[in-house]
């Protein structure tokens, strides 16, 4: 059945496509002629719109225009093959050659900024692009290209009983060499990308009025960036299914060619040594790598094991978290046939120290500023969230049950907010507790909103905010006195949400940086009173499933299930300043290891201390990123 087009619906394509192409100005005028103020919110359909469909739609016309030629032709005989074919723009002829001098006019300039700018998404769709003919493949034609589609994000729960929120984003499926399960179609816009990402644009004319276009610089000289470094080349690539480093030049290391891959789950680095990375999952994997860039292989990086010797294969590791106080302890929660422990071990392998939790599993460890006292959440077998406190140096512990608390179901997240107080969020949790005398005691309860269910919480100790988000696209802003405002952020529910680590030389306040399901990263100014973000970015490549700041707050990196992208916050402009995309590499993107489920996806990003090297991780595979 036909589908019906009226004036809305053109409307919402054209504002799709004057955002998409950063012509913000232009669209907040349609917008105030159209009478529509939130048009994503105002219409149903909104939803289903994809990203580039104005143009896409506009090709699917022209292709079959271009048959009806085809086919008028065949038919009659009547047009000699040497005369030229017309079309709705005049003659038909091929695309221009492309041309890569600096352009002068802000037009030109415009447009190669769309090419290289991640909120266009068009540098990281072209990227995936088949081209079957020798034109350059970013050109505007009509015919004989192919593109490649990523297939609608399904649901997936993380293995074992690491569980995460009913409104957890959504992660999209891979097909077996890494790459997007794809569809090919026959297309070609702007930016080489079929509508296949149902990334956000919030309204210009949310909150106040839209402000003026950034201006476009012509070079570095005005603080802008030629353009986006490629980051894929220099990269180590981590077997995890290497059960010993190599110990020696000549000696292979060892791999098991029968038991599967474990799943990489978390990786942290050390928050003081930039080539010390902790890395954790199933199969009883907990590793502590040394990461040498001058190996000559990248299966030679030394690692050293974190568990016990007598650990069963099937031992899970479900939290991890490194302590920032002097003497750099990591703490690691595994579970295996039910039995939870915490280890405590040195920051160079050494063996510390060994709790017993009474059920398991440990979902989540996090230690003070001070690394004074260590939180762990876990069940309770009081029909309950158990949370614990184990204080230095005799770990002995505190506990809280927090009743009629499912966190199979309703996953928790914690921050600290002081050195003996912390905020717990979770569904219609968000409460905060206190443990600076000999138990555990909740201190003040904050109203929720019975339509969003929170599922993270960060804090910032300088600004005394508290930020939480939720699985319906808002955040939620609570500041020291308990006075609470909410922001209605991204149109899917919010994936990763971070403080900046540091302000910007010259800026009073740290920011706060969200990721959805929308394909969108947020940055925002939490003590600024407008409800617009400060920076509006996008990727390509499917939901955004892991957000950092680099430890000085300068650069921001965002990932999906196939690419890495990293900003630099103080630039006014959205161009991503480097890009890393997941390429045919024998110890990353080759055949599924045996054992791998493909309907499971962990994703890990994690900066080192000195902000030079970025680890991503991915199922089964672990890619160690130079930045700088």
């Amino acid at each position: 059945m036909k589908e019906y087009l009226d004036s809305d619906r053109l409307n919402f394509l054209v504002w799709r496509y004057l955002l998409e192409s950063n012509y913000r100005e232009a669209a907040t005028k349609l917008q105030k002629e159209w009478g529509i103020k939130e048009p994503h919110r105002h219409f149903d359909f909104a939803q289903h719109v994809r990203s580039h469909s104005l143009v896409y739609v506009v090709n699917k016309g022209l292709s079959y225009a271009s048959l009806e030629r085809e086919s008028h032709r065949n038919v009659s005989d009547v047009v000699p093959d040497s005369q030229t074919e017309f079309g709705f723009f005049g003659p038909v002829t091929l695309p221009p050659p492309k041309t890569y001098a600096r352009p002068s006019s802000r037009i030109q300039h415009q447009k190669d900024n769309q090419e290289e700018d991640g909120e266009a998404d068009a540098d990281g769709e072209a990227d995936d692009e088949v081209v079957t003919k020798q034109e350059d493949p970013e050109d505007v034609s009509m015919e004989d290209s192919t593109v490649i589609i990523t297939e609608d994000a399904t649901a997936r729960k993380r293995p074992l009983s690491t569980h995460l929120p009913s409104g957890t984003a959504k992660k999209p499926k891979l097909a077996e060499n890494g790459d997007d399960t794809t569809i090919p179609m026959s297309m070609d816009i702007d930016s080489g990308e079929a509508p296949g990402s149902n990334h956000a644009y919030p309204s210009p004319l949310e909150g106040d009025e839209t402000s003026a276009t950034q201006p476009h610089t012509d070079g570095p000289e005005q603080g802008t960036q030629e353009k986006t470094k490629d980051l894929t080349t220099d990269t180590i690539y981590l077997d995890l299914a290497i059960e010993k480093p190599r110990v020696g030049p000549a000696l292979p290391a060892e791999r098991s060619p029968t038991t599967p891959s474990p799943v990489l789950l978390l990786c942290e680095w050390s928050p003081t040594n930039p080539n010390i990375l902790a890395a954790a999952g199933t199969d009883s994997m907990s590793r502590l790598y040394t990461i040498n860039h001058t190996t000559d292989r990248d299966d030679n990086q030394p690692f050293c094991k974190l568990l016990e010797e007598d650990a069963p294969r099937d031992t899970q590791v479900t939290a991890l978290s490194w302590s920032r106080a002097e003497g750099n302890i990591l703490a690691i929660a595994t579970e295996q046939g039910g039995k939870a422990r915490i280890n405590i071990w040195a920051g160079d392998g050494t063996h510390i120290h060994l709790i017993d939790v009474a059920e398991g599993p440990v979902i989540k460890l996090a230690w003070n500023r001070t690394g004074t006292a260590l939180l762990a959440i876990s069940p309770s077998t009081d029909n309950g969230t158990l949370l614990s406190i184990y204080k230095v140096p005799t770990l002995a512990s505190l506990t809280h049950t927090i009743s009629n608390h499912d966190f199979t179901s309703v996953a928790l997240d914690v921050t600290w907010t002081n050195e003996s107080t912390f905020l717990v969020c979770g569904g219609q949790l968000l409460q905060t507790f206190s443990c600076s005398g000999p138990s555990i005691e909740p201190v003040r309860t904050f109203e929720t909103d019975s339509t969003d269910a929170l599922v993270h919480v960060a804090y910032d100790d300088r600004a005394l905010i508290a930020a939480a988000s939720s699985d319906t696209g808002t955040i939620t802003l609570i500041d020291g006195n308990g006075s609470k405002r909410k922001i209605s952020a991204h149109t899917h529910p919010i994936t990763a949400l971070k403080w900046q680590p540091e302000a910007l030389a010259g800026a009073e306040n740290r920011l706060l940086a969200s990721a959805g399901e929308d394909g969108a990263v947020l940055v925002w100014d939490p003590k600024c009173l407008e409800t617009k973000p400060k920076k509006f970015l996008t990727m390509s490549g499917g939901p955004i499933v892991a957000l950092a700041f680099s430890p000085d707050g300068a650069y921001l990196a965002g990932a999906t299930a196939l690419h890495v992208y990293i900003w630099k916050v103080g630039d006014t402009a959205s161009i991503p300043y480097a890009k890393w995309k997941r390429t045919p590499h024998p110890g990353w993107n080759g055949p599924t290891p045996s054992g791998e489920n493909e309907d499971t996806f962990e994703h890990c990003l994690a900066w080192d201390s000195t902000g030079q090297k970025v680890a991503y991780g991915v199922n089964s595979r672990l890619a160690v990123i130079s930045f700088r």
